[in-house]
């Protein structure tokens, strides 16, 4: 004559516990439940993200349920524990979320969509080159390029420097091109180095323990 209850309660925090009730539990009227049944029926987590790992089972003798009422009840008590569980940072994003904005936001991909973009002024474009050889760096200066890039192999062979020299030693010298006459522009190369960062992330699961509770 009582209701059905499951109580579940994590295994590493027993303080973060949840339970939920339902039908009210009558005699069998065919085959009695056992408490294997609860274990095997209750146990079924679901998709929650919770794994059982012990059980104790209150049930006396003559019982009878249906376990698709049972599955009901379980399914309850893990929405609750699962509630209480990321209560917590609800509550923080909460608090987060009544604060004032920033003076100043940083700058991501996000800021730059929704930012007002103020009309290009074409008196701030430049011109830059990459050139490869003798021909594209005249080729660069006769367009009036502002800035021309080179490889340090390139820069070498127009500076009259041997490769191996320009790479032996602890740094590289900095060559540049020759001279530009009026009009022109010279450029500087010097050896830059491209870092890479990993990132791992780690998951955790959340493991529960369940326990099933009837009286006729």
């Amino acid at each position: 004559g009582k209701a059905f209850t499951v109580e579940i309660a994590c295994a590493d925090n027993e303080e973060l516990r949840a339970s939920a009730s339902g039908f009210t539990v009558e005699a069998a009227r065919t085959r009695a439940v056992t408490a294997e049944d609860l274990v095997e029926h209750v146990g079924r987590m679901g998709s929650s993200p919770f794994e059982p790992v012990s059980f104790d089972v209150e049930l006396d003798e003559g019982c009878g349920m249906g376990f698709a009422a049972v599955h009901k009840v379980r399914a309850a008590a893990c929405e609750a524990l699962e509630a209480r569980i990321v209560r917590p940072y609800e509550q923080r994003a909460e608090r987060l979320r009544a604060l004032s904005p920033f003076a100043k936001a940083a700058r991501t991909a996000h800021t730059d969509q929704n930012a007002p973009h103020k009309a290009a002024d074409a008196s701030d474009a430049v011109i830059c080159a990459l050139v490869t050889g003798a021909d594209t760096l005249d080729a660069a200066r006769d367009a009036g390029a502002a800035r021309i890039y080179a490889p340090v192999d390139v820069l070498c062979a127009l500076a009259g420097v041997p490769v191996g020299a320009a790479r032996a030693g602890p740094r590289s010298p900095k060559t540049s091109l020759p001279a530009p006459s009026a009009g022109q522009t010279s450029t500087r190369s010097s050896p830059c180095s491209t870092r890479s960062a990993a990132a791992s992330t780690a998951t955790g699961s959340t493991r529960g323990c369940a326990a099933a509770r009837a009286s006729p």
